[in-house]
């Protein structure tokens, strides 16, 4: 209220009230619509406390009315001093911590100050008449108090003139309740949800600005952030309904990287005041006044982490599923990461320090294959798993050979028997044959040898077992032989020799008298020699004595045949014409012998004799046949005499032979015939009887000579 205003509006109100008591004066009061403003700025002109109309103002004293201080709009903070215009100008603005009310004249709460100053800062630059006369009110409420609070007898009046919109006292209830809450000072909180980190990694901030008066966050709220560093990350955030903001970025390099968080237009917190140069003015509040609110985070950045990847195979390059491996410390054994291969064969490791580690297999996730001892791996900052892969192959486990040796034929272990294992190759035709020699083995005394072999396929490795050299008394006779040795597999082979064959003792041949010298030359027997008749059997007829010619008398048995005489011993021949030759014996007839059997067809039997004359006598080598076709032959091989005989039919047995020129007695050396009997049980074995007792050597009266 104005107190200039206070005496014209007295007398105004008077004649008003006469006129209408009168009727002579209707009177309605005047409407403002919003955003309206009088001559002071946005508001209403409104009747004074004492009723006078149009002598006070609710709402902002500036733009486009009376300018306090430039643009800005100002608030009256003394309601019952005199009005703006009359101040004669004003000083500052200046900052008050602490106010004294102009209308109870106590001093108000501290909080009151920060109250107003957060009404004044957020919604006192405005030019909405509604929300300047709201804001008026509140200003009234913290710092006139009395009967100008909201809810005072001057408060509510002021905010019921038909000329305020009813919009005023709801927003002017709802700054109050939000002042009461909201205002500052304030504190800007920036929290990162890890205080260390490697670099590189993303790191997510909370941003949160906190009334202090009442500890409740603060919505709406802007936040610029910024990572400290030439080339840190800038970004801002507002926010939310629950006053907190989240803001992500990347860590830097590694050492300590500091975020800087700003809450910049904050609505102020304290009273900016307007000094008048009448001390009888009001103060005026400086609307619009902000302050802002900074915070600070700090995070440890780390060295980059770094990552591995395991591909587990096996010698064959088939990849191996379910291998587990640990990823230790050196130092302290602690396990840092640990796991198992998947269906690819693959275990990855990321997200680890710089720094040395040892990898460790616990489990093959197969029976075939062996572990492989632990091994120290590298991790390097900044490469990730897939930048850095190794590859781990689990070897097969080893086959197990048992040579054993033995002797073929009893199967008797053998001990000392030296035996090469060769690698498997292929020769020149693609066929598979011995490689590298890989080990020397020799059986032991129970016969047997072991050696480990390594498997390098699932399905097995071929190798060769040959015999280098055979134990003693042995020859080595066992063929190379071409073995699988399977994984974790025994595989047995056996080799067998022979004994070599022992010769009997050498004994020393015994001393034989050198034979006599002959005290005459040998001389052959008489041509009147004849073998001895053999014994007639009792019963049988007695068999007719061969017949032998003197010497110089006819050889045939007709003494009238003097062309075949016989000759002497030195002029032997053959006789051609079927007579006997030289000194032979006569004809006779041909009895049945196995040397010619009864049935048809063809049959050779051989008669071996050795030749009794001297050295120096003719062969007789012609061939003599029979009526029938048989045919005699005779030939010398060597100092043995062959007689052979062939027949074509039955009936050669019952023709007379005539026999070669054999003028010599024969001796039988071997006799062979196609079905053999024993003497004496038929004719036929009588009939070899009798050409057995034919051919028999002379009597030891009369020794035969025989050369050889």
């Amino acid at each position: 209220m104005h107190a200039p205003l206070v005496r014209v509006s007295a007398r105004l109100a008077a004649v008003t009230i006469a006129a209408a008591a009168a009727g002579t004066l209707t009177w309605s009061p005047a409407r403002a619509a919003p955003g309206e403003s009088d001559r002071f700025g946005p508001g209403w002109s409104i009747p004074d406390s004492d009723g006078n109309a149009a002598s006070s103002h609710i709402g902002a004293y500036g733009p486009p009315g009376t300018a306090v201080y430039g643009n800005w709009q100002t608030y009256c903070a003394d309601p019952e001093r005199k009005g703006p215009h009359e101040a004669g100008g004003y000083t500052g603005p200046a900052t008050v911590e602490h106010w004294t009310s102009s209308v109870t004249g106590r001093q108000v709460p501290d909080a009151h100050l920060a109250y107003a100053s957060y009404i004044v800062g957020k919604y006192g630059q405005t030019q909405s008449a509604a929300q300047a006369a709201a804001v008026d009110a509140v200003v009234y409420e913290w710092l006139a108090g009395g009967s100008y609070r909201i809810d005072g007898a001057r408060g509510k009046q002021r905010l019921a003139y038909p000329v305020v919109s009813p919009s005023s006292r709801t927003m002017a209830l709802a700054y109050r309740a939000e002042a009461k809450k909201l205002a500052g000072p304030y504190r800007l909180t920036l929290t990162p949800e890890v205080d260390q980190t490697p670099a590189g990694t993303k790191v997510t901030l909370t941003a949160a600005v906190t009334a202090q008066l009442s500890g409740a966050k603060v919505p709406g709220v802007k936040v610029a952030l910024a990572e400290s560093g030439k080339d840190g990350e800038r970004g801002q955030v507002t926010t939310g309904q629950d006053g907190t903001a989240t803001w992500e970025f990347t860590a830097g390099a590694k050492g300590t990287t500091r975020v800087r968080g700003t809450a910049a237009d904050l609505p102020g917190s304290s009273l900016k005041i307007l000094s008048p140069r009448d001390s009888r003015a009001q103060r005026m509040l400086l609307a619009g006044d902000t302050t802002t609110a900074t915070g600070d985070a700090a995070i440890e950045v780390t060295p980059a982490p770094g990552g591995v990847s395991i591909h587990k195979k096996d010698p064959g390059g088939d990849r191996l599923v379910g291998a587990s491996f640990q990823l230790t410390e050196p130092g302290s054994g602690r396990i840092v990461a640990e796991g198992k291969t998947g269906p690819d064969g693959v275990l990855a490791f990321d997200g680890l320090a710089p720094g040395t580690y040892r990898l460790r297999e616990t489990d093959t996730g197969s029976d075939l294959h062996e572990r492989v001892p632990d091994q120290q791996i590298t991790i390097t900052e900044g490469k990730t798993a897939a930048a850095n892969p190794i590859t781990v192959i689990d070897p097969f486990k080893q086959g197990e050979l048992l040579l054993k040796k033995i002797d073929k034929a009893t199967g008797k272990p053998l001990s000392g028997a030296v035996i090469t294992v060769n690698a498997d190759t292929l020769d020149a035709s693609g066929r598979p044959a011995r490689g590298e020699e890989i080990a020397r083995l020799t059986t032991g005394k129970d016969g047997t040898a072991k050696l480990k072999l390594d498997v390098r396929l699932r399905n097995g490795t071929h190798y060769w077992a040959s015999e280098e050299s055979a134990p003693a008394g042995y020859r080595a006779d066992a063929a190379p032989q071409r073995f699988t040795a399977a994984p974790g597999a025994r595989v047995t082979v056996t080799l067998a020799d022979s004994r070599i064959p022992t010769p009997p003792p050498a004994t020393p041949p015994a001393a034989t008298p050198p034979p006599p010298a002959p005290s005459s030359p040998p001389r052959r027997p008489p041509r009147s020699w004849r073998a001895p008749a053999r014994p007639t059997p009792a019963g049988s007829s007695a068999r007719a004595a061969p017949w032998s010619p003197p010497e110089g008398a006819p050889c045939g048995p007709d003494p009238a045949d003097a062309a075949h005489t016989c000759p002497t011993a030195g002029n032997r021949r053959p006789v051609a014409d079927g007579r006997p030759p030289d000194g032979g014996r006569p004809r006779r007839p041909v009895r049945p012998s196995p040397l010619f059997p009864s049935q048809g067809g063809k049959a050779k039997t051989s008669l071996l004799a050795r030749d009794t004359r001297p050295a120096g006598r003719g062969l007789c080598r012609a061939p003599v046949s029979s009526p029938r076709g048989a045919e005699l032959t005779r030939e010398r091989r060597g100092l043995v005499l062959r007689c052979s005989a062939r027949h074509h039919n039955h009936r050669m047995q019952e023709e007379p032979w005539t026999s070669p020129c054999c003028t010599t007695p024969w001796s039988p050396r071997r006799l062979r015939r196609s079905s053999p009997t024993a003497a004496g049980s038929s004719p036929t074995s009588r009939a070899w009887a009798d050409a057995k007792h034919s051919l028999q050597r002379p009597p030891p009266s009369q020794p035969a000579t025989t050369h050889r």
